[in-house]
């Protein structure tokens, strides 16, 4: 049973993580020994659901190897859910003093910190995992028909994990599905959300408000999306780091109002509602991939499609579904993946503990596709910056054909 020590315990440690740590709790493969967070206020909403946990509140530019010694326990789990900017630097601070890590994403938020996260992936490549919810949940049915994943994994293994159309146990086949499609020329990804809370980051901290200390959605969704297309390379080939063609973004006037009245930020440093980015191969597949908040009307849209030429893939990022048409066929879902609410996060947890275990569930490196996603991002982002956002923002409940030309053009 692995120790766990959850540092940052905002929205997402509250709402995302603890459902799924504590239903792994209950399973007897992990127990949160620790909670990490610089307000107490945080700490005391978890306080019920790990009562044995013991709380840090952490103090500014405090190192956490000093904060969490005081625990005392053997080879503890970090899962690092805190301030965007803190990632990279608190992972190698944990990794020198012995403790492994697991760290959302982004891994990086800079050239220089990609340089570091690296570093430590080599020196460090049994006691560091780079967890990304997208490739190791919503993908999981893609990967699947794509053969990339370990017959003798958790996916197959254990329930709830994968099914086939009728509720039926999956495993590996022989030929896997997505050959039936043939060579994939076009891959087109979005991932676009405007229902309720998950449609907007008013509700989050700073860090979704301000460029100098946190994230906008090429960093956000962007790495989810391009998880993805990285993990596909045996199927669409390499994105190398020159692989971004084009790039544009832009911002939603309800987060420039939301920034400056709440944080007083100046609209030149809130991130990036909206974005889109063309790729190329190095087989020569293009991949064109959209992503943003405060887009569409009170609805989400997330989809992957693999365009062959014999067919098509179509993966359902909501539902969590992968359908497959052949010819002129009418798509059919040949797998998804059960999505409870309360515990999504639960095969992404269980992906982390399998590889800090040396029992990767996957035959392609997660570790080098999440790294290469970040990469990319940050290229896009790069790009995106140099044109300049749309001068003008866009309304929430736009469609995504008018946010540049009602905003302006980049």
């Amino acid at each position: 049973m692995r120790s766990i020590i959850l540092v940052g315990c905002g929205d997402h440690g509250r709402r995302i993580l603890s459902p799924s740590l504590t239903r792994l709790e209950e399973t007897g493969e992990l127990e949160v020994v620790g909670l990490v967070d610089t307000q107490a206020a945080a700490l005391r909403q978890l306080e019920s659901t790990f009562p044995k946990a013991r709380q840090f509140v952490r103090k500014t530019r405090q190192g956490l190897p000093e904060l969490i010694s005081e625990l005392g326990t053997a080879a503890p789990v970090a899962i690092l859910a805190h301030d965007h900017d803190w990632h990279a630097r608190d992972a190698a601070d944990l990794l020198q003093a012995g403790v492994s890590v697991v760290v959302e994403k982004p891994y990086a938020v800079s050239s220089d910190e990609v340089t570091v996260v690296k570093r430590m992936t080599r020196s460090y490549p049994e006691r560091i995992v780079l967890a990304e919810y997208y490739a190791f949940m919503k993908a999981a049915p893609l990967f699947h028909a794509a053969g990339l994943l370990n017959g003798e994994s958790f996916y197959y293994t254990r329930s709830g994990h994968l099914e086939g159309p009728q509720g039926n146990r999956l495993r590996p086949l022989a030929i896997p599905p997505l050959d039936s499609i043939g060579a994939i020329r076009l891959v087109y990804c979005d991932i676009l959300e405007g229902e309720g809370e998950t449609g907007r980051v008013d509700h989050r901290g700073r860090h979704f408000a301000d460029s100098r200390a946190g994230i906008g959605m090429i960093l956000d969704l962007g790495i989810h999306a391009l998880a993805i297309l990285t993990a596909l390379r045996s199927r669409i080939g390499q994105f190398a780091a020159d692989a971004v063609h084009s790039a544009r973004a832009a911002q939603a006037r309800q987060l420039v109002d939301h920034a400056a009245r709440k944080f007083k930020v100046p609209s030149a440093y809130v991130p990036e509602s909206y974005a889109e980015t063309t790729l190329y191969s190095d087989r020569g597949v293009l991949a064109a991939v959209a992503v943003g908040k405060y887009i569409l009307s009170d609805r989400n849209q997330r989809r992957l499609i693999l365009v062959g030429d014999e067919g098509m893939g179509f993966l359902d990022m909501s539902s969590c579904a992968f359908s497959l048409a052949v010819g002129d066929g009418s798509l059919e879902t040949i797998c998804r993946s059960p999505k409870d609410a309360s515990s999504k996060y639960v095969a992404v947890l269980r992906a982390c503990l399998a590889i800090l275990d040396n029992r990767s569930p996957f035959l392609f490196d997660p570790t080098e596709s999440a790294l290469r996603s970040n990469e990319l991002c940050l290229r896009v982002l790069d790009l995106a910056r140099i044109h300049g956002f749309a001068s003008t923002g866009f309304e929430t409940g736009s469609r995504p054909r008018d946010v540049f030309e009602l905003g302006g053009t980049v």
